[in-house]
């Protein structure tokens, strides 16, 4: 293993880490809005919960795909000039 293979293995457990941890988050508001349920009316503080589990849903996102799998991509782009 090369010094820059293990410094993408280093960056991608730090962020397979970051991810983990906004995944409790996501989970919670999940609970959330799922004990909430669909309406025809939510009061502010029940709107405040979809509006939190939208943005963890996105800060997921971004960690998998501007992070986890752009690593992934560069390490096998590297491995395999074909591959892009």
């Amino acid at each position: 293993m090369t010094q820059n293979d293990e410094k993408l293995l280093r960056i991608l457990n730090d962020n397979w880490r970051k991810l983990e941890k906004a995944m409790q988050g996501l989970e919670y508001f999940i609970e959330k809005c799922d004990a909430i349920g669909f309406k025809h009316i939510y009061t502010f503080d029940e709107r405040d919960a979809f509006d939190a589990l939208a943005s963890k849903f996105a800060r997921n996102s971004d960690i998998l795909f501007q992070k986890i799998f752009k690593i992934n991509h560069l390490s096998y782009k590297r491995r395999c000039p074909f591959f892009h």
